[in-house]
């Protein structure tokens, strides 16, 4: 129990400083049990409303926390309270008041405030129950119970939706009467509320326009002429206009589609809440709604940050978090080390010995043959010799001239041809294998593996809370990005870049592989980028709410029911496909598009060089295309090259040692002999 005495105030000390001191110490009750009710006594009206203040700073209140304010304020003032406070209004609060009907009666009263009461409209001051000696504790509501369950049902309530625009998660949709649908992504970012929506609002409201200023001169010029013939006829083509305009308005409606807002959906169908997006705006903007509670909740996926939960709340978790980085991939680069990839170190190394060995080997069992052929082999077989014929048969040449007939000899060349004949053609089989398909350089996938190879990283500026997260954290890679952080506008600005340099962008991982395949990706299927599969942060992903939100648990519960009926996993799937789906048409689209393009341009004069401008880009895309998926270029044929060039250089030294080893050496020899 604490008391705040009157006496306790000084000139320096007002009544919110008082309850910042003291409130704080109620708040670690209040997190060290998960069920607290905590008791308010006064009949001050500014003691109230300072609570009410100090408790929403200090976040002393959650739903699990039950207030209970005993007062003898007039019902005036207590109105006044409850509608006023979030502590009072939103929370699960309840006021207790006495009210005396005359010198011996008198009666308590139970008084709480419901935001979302039955038949909608704005919130209500409900009665809950009262207590009299002569009736005792009477219920009021069908609740029967003190504490109201205010967010079970919103009995059709308005809920403020702040939204930063975030596909495949969040985005506009044209929905078409014939069924279709077209996916609005929200490129640019800080457009209004349903950009689409606006857009046709405003053709509407300058169509109205157009129409008046025309109706006006042309009933001038009707009155001025007197051809009412002509009127009538203009009339009825006038309304002939306006009808077909409005039956295109009907036609086509904009909506909102994505897997959170699925989700949402879904839960306030439930709940029977009502959702009501705000205008879009820049991030800052979004989400400072939900600071000044202007807005409840932010139904895009966030992942969770220490410096976030000290301003909002979250849902339970939606996802993992899934931060990625895209970035080019690694292109082929010449070396010759694809003569040697074939075969593992130790196989070459088995090989080498063999070579040392077996020329020893043939040399010592031909000695062993009777005296006739052993002086033929001795002048003819040497070691030198014999090690250059057994690396020739490795390569496929045969033995030259004769050998022996001795068993041992002809079993010493019969098991090297054997050997020489398997490892020859598993040599050639890989080295097939390795030039048409090539090893490419390994490419980043985690964090590590991103600092490791020092690139830098691009974010947007909706990712500043990232940012901020990288600069508080203790761990050395953090930091390391931290440093190597810049921003970009946007992120075809940041995909460029990363195409361009050894840059990364950063963002999350599958509105990243929608944006890549829908601007970075050819009709082919083929991309310069790829996402990585790692995710950058550990940890999960919720839905930002407004600080203390007392709806926390209802939301919490829906969604861990889709989690366990897999609904979200599904979604996700869905939306993903629908995007694929829709990427594949607009690809279409364009290419119908240039293909009616290019029959204009053979028709049209003026078009004739923009007809060769075409073909020449077709034909380039095609060499481009043909390049591509050649099986064999100089990059893969390098090794090859570097070989026989090394040999003629080898070639071309001995040469020039015989010269000069014959002029030095074997020219005077000669002349003395003469």
């Amino acid at each position: 129990m604490v008391e705040v005495q009157a006496g306790q105030l000084t000139p320096t000390t007002n009544l919110t400083q008082a309850l910042s001191s003291v409130l704080p110490h109620a708040r670690k009750l209040r997190l060290l049990s998960w069920c607290v009710t905590v008791v308010v006594v006064s009949d001050q009206f500014s003691f109230l409303t300072s609570f009410a203040n100090t408790a929403d700073d200090l976040r002393l209140l959650v739903w699990s926390t039950r207030l209970l304010v005993v007062s003898r304020l007039p019902l005036l003032q207590l109105h006044h309270l409850l509608t006023s406070y979030w502590a009072f209004s939103m929370m699960n609060t309840a006021f207790l008041t006495q009210q005396h009907l005359n010198t011996h009666t008198s009666k308590c009263e139970v008084w709480s405030h419901l935001p979302y009461p039955v038949g909608g409209g704005g919130g209500q001051v409900v009665r809950v129950a009262s207590w009299s000696e002569g009736r005792g504790l009477v219920m009021e509501t069908t609740a029967q119970t003190i504490y109201q369950h205010k967010y079970n049902t919103f009995h059709g309530g308005k809920v403020n939706m702040t939204v930063f625009p975030f596909p495949p998660y969040w985005m506009d949709e044209t929905l078409d009467t014939d069924g279709g649908r077209s996916n609005d992504h929200q490129e640019k970012e800080g457009d209004g509320n349903g950009g689409r929506r606006k857009e046709v609002e405003e053709m509407e409201n300058g169509d109205r326009g157009r129409r008046k200023e025309e109706e006006e001169g042309q009933m001038k010029e009707e009155m001025e002429k007197g051809d009412r013939g002509r009127r009538k006829e203009e009339e009825e083509r006038r309304m002939k206009e306006e009808n077909e305009k409005e039956r295109r308005m009907k036609d086509e409606e904009v909506g909102i589609t994505g897997r959170d807002y699925i989700i949402l959906e879904t839960i306030a169908a439930s709940l029977n809440l009502t959702i009501n997006v705000l205008p879009y705006g820049e991030w800052d903007e979004v989400m400072g709604r939900l600071e000044d509670r202007t807005a409840y909740m932010s139904p895009i996926k966030l992942a969770l940050m220490p410096h976030l939960l000290e301003i909002y709340d979250f849902t339970l978790f939606i996802e993992p978090a899934t931060l990625g980085f895209t970035m080019a991939k690694p292109t082929l680069k010449p070396r010759w080390q694809s003569l040697y990839y074939p075969l593992r170190p130790s196989v070459w190394a088995s090989i080498m010995a063999t070579l040392l060995v077996v020329p020893v080997l043939f040399i010592w069992v031909g000695r062993q043959v009777d005296e006739v052929v052993q002086e033929v082999v001795s002048d003819e077989w040497t070691l030198w010799r014999a090690t250059e014929v057994m690396l020739g048969s490795l390569l496929g040449h045969t033995f030259p001239g004769t050998l022996s007939q001795r068993s041992s000899v002809r079993l010493v060349t019969a098991s090297w041809l054997v050997f020489a004949f398997i490892a020859g053609t598993a040599y050639r089989s890989n080295l097939t294998a390795f030039l048409t398909v090539p090893k490419y350089p390994p490419r980043p996938e985690s964090l590590a593996q991103l600092i490791g190879a020092g690139a830098s990283v691009m974010l947007p500026p909706d990712m500043v809370d990232f940012y901020r997260s990288f600069e508080e954290s203790t761990s050395d890679v953090f930091r390391k990005l931290y440093e190597r952080v810049e921003f970009v506008p946007d992120f075809k600005e940041g995909m460029q870049q990363a195409m361009q340099s050894n840059k990364a962008y950063m963002y999350e991982r599958l509105n990243s592989q929608l944006m890549m395949a829908e601007h970075f990706t050819d009709a082919e299927g083929r991309t310069p980028l790829y996402v990585n599969n790692q995710n950058v942060m550990p940890g999960y992903c919720g839905w930002p709410l407004t600080r203390d939100a007392p709806f926390k648990h209802v939301l919490d519960a829906y969604i861990m029911a889709c989690h366990g009926g897999g609904l979200i996993e599904k979604w996700t799937q869905d939306v993903l496909r629908t995007a694929r789906t829709e990427n594949r048409k607009k690809q279409l689209l364009k290419r119908n598009q240039r293909r009616s393009k290019k029959e204009k341009a053979m028709v049209e004069e003026e078009g004739v060089e923009e007809e060769e401008e075409e073909e020449e880009e077709g034909a380039t895309e095609t060499q481009e295309s043909v390049t591509k998926n050649q099986a064999l270029t100089l990059v893969h044929m390098q090794g090859p090259l570097f070989l026989f060039l090394l040999g003629v250089l080898l070639s071309l030294a001995a040469f020039i040692l015989e010269v000069l080893f014959l002029k030095v050496c074997c020219l005077p020899l000669h002349r003395l002999r003469l």
